[in-house]
């Protein structure tokens, strides 16, 4: 057996010194501290001096003398798995921190609406990101676009994806241009045909209202369109999700404006007319950013969406 001799055991952690952990997991393999002191490059007498000090530390004996060596005991089994468990733990810990600092790893908030989360541009870009940067976890947070806004400013979210126009304060980062449809009830598509229609035709329809309170998006964009047209639209029951939007034009409660993508929500009763090319009835869908990144992995987001936008 080792001889403990007059070793200052002290009152500190230093046994779990990583240095010292390796040099007893490979006397450990070897089975023999001469072996093992030649593989680890050092003199015999300091590694036994180490082991001896990590047994006291330890409180157990870790390692049984034998003809032809040491062999670990039951103590020196647990603390060997332990030991391996702990410097794997620490080896993931470097890794992890040097990627966060890279920006790959970490947890990023994206805003969307009810009609972004849907749009295939958005759904590709998210994609081909977490395909790149799987260890960045992405949390998306619906909303309507003016809450998303505030959001953003607030530093409640690292980027957004919006039908809106540019905010200020905020950087934006076009993604696509959309033509907008509308969805109206079957007896209204009866009446009009299959389209393309101008939107005077729907001088004297209701319009559902849907993001009355952002002052963005699609609500600003049917204004816009109706005044082009030389009307002022008529608005009738407000939504307060797409869902419910869509829903009331089922009813044949009105009519609603919406990206051209959207046709893909089947509903009964509910019909997509498109509009003639000369209106130029358009919807632009942007990356809605805060001036400066809030974290590396944020930073690693916006550069990745504004080259796939560029392409």
């Amino acid at each position: 057996m080792m001889d403990f001799g007059d070793i200052d055991t002290g009152s500190g952690m230093d046994w779990l010194d990583h240095h010292l952990l390796r040099q007893f997991l490979v006397v450990a393999e070897e089975g023999q501290v001469s072996r093992a002191a030649t593989r680890l490059g050092i003199e015999q007498p300091p590694l036994s001096r180490a082991l001896q000090k990590l047994e006291v530390r330890v409180g157990a004996r870790l390692l049984a003398r034998r003809p032809r060596g040491v062999e670990l005991t039951e103590a020196g089994r647990v603390f060997r798995d332990g030991a391996l468990r702990l410097l794997a733990d620490a080896d993931r810990l470097g890794e992890t921190t040097r990627q966060t600092a890279r920006g790959e790893r970490g947890r990023l908030i994206i805003g969307v609406t009810a009609t972004s989360a849907l749009h295939p541009a958005v759904q590709d870009r998210l994609g081909r990101f977490r395909e790149s940067y799987p260890d960045i976890a992405l949390t998306l947070q619906e909303g309507q676009s003016a809450p998303l806004v505030d959001a953003l400013r607030g530093a409640m979210l690292d980027a957004a994806f919006l039908w809106t126009p540019p905010a200020d304060g905020l950087s934006t980062c076009d993604m696509t241009s959309e033509s907008l449809v509308a969805a109206v009830p079957e007896a209204v598509a009866r009446r009009l045909g299959a389209g393309p229609i101008r939107i005077s035709v729907l001088a004297d329809a209701t319009f559902i209202v849907y993001g009355r309170r952002d002052g963005f998006g699609l609500f600003a964009a049917t204004i816009a369109a109706c005044h082009r047209a030389g009307f002022a639209p008529r608005f009738g029951a407000e939504a307060a999700r797409l869902s419910a939007a869509i829903a009331m034009v089922g009813l044949g409660l009105g009519v609603v404006l919406l990206p051209q993508t959207l046709r893909m929500i089947a509903h009964p009763g509910v019909v997509y007319i498109p509009f003639v090319t000369e209106e130029d009835l358009t919807t632009e869908l942007r990356l809605v950013m805060p001036l400066q990144a809030g974290g590396e992995a944020a930073a690693k987001f916006q550069a990745f969406i504004k080259t796939l936008a560029n392409r």
